[in-house]
């Protein structure tokens, strides 16, 4: 069965030197789908409906080029990321110390 969208919470737990404790609670969006029968589910933090049901569309599809489109993306993002970084790198006054 698919699932539409929504809103929830999780605990954000952390584990240090005293043990583990509970930091927060965040905002995921979990969203289900079924592709030729095969169910995908997803939950990601923050409110990101296109990209919950996108993940889950991915989990249910689960073929090569399900993988291959994901991939793709991922790396759009990483070129992304690299060309801004590379733009503030580029208004740094002075240079390394």
């Amino acid at each position: 069965m698919a699932e539409a969208p929504g809103a929830g919470t999780v605990m954000v737990r952390l584990r240090g030197p005293v043990g583990e404790f509970c930091l927060t609670e965040v905002v995921v969006t979990t969203a289900a789908a079924v592709v030729e029968g095969r169910r995908g589910w997803a939950c990601v933090m923050g409110w990101d409906p296109e990209g919950a049901l996108a993940a889950a569309l991915l989990v249910a599809a689960a073929s090569p080029e399900a993988a291959a489109l994901a991939e793709e993306a991922l790396a759009a993002e990483a070129a992304q990321r690299q060309a801004r970084l590379q733009t503030v790198a580029a208004t740094r006054v002075g240079g390394p110390s």
